[in-house]
């Protein structure tokens, strides 16, 4: 059976637990942010 988008979590490091995930516009771009520190998660290169 397939699992739905919203019971699906993002492992955040910093706290060693699961996040939830937020969005971010700077400048043109969205970029994603754990809800609970607020760090992004994208990193570009």
């Amino acid at each position: 059976m397939p699992i739905h988008i919203s019971n699906i979590a993002i492992f955040n490091p910093l706290s060693g637990k699961k996040d939830r995930v937020g969005f971010k516009k700077i400048g043109k771009d969205m970029i994603r942010i754990f809800r609970s520190n607020k760090n992004s998660i994208d990193i570009k290169t």
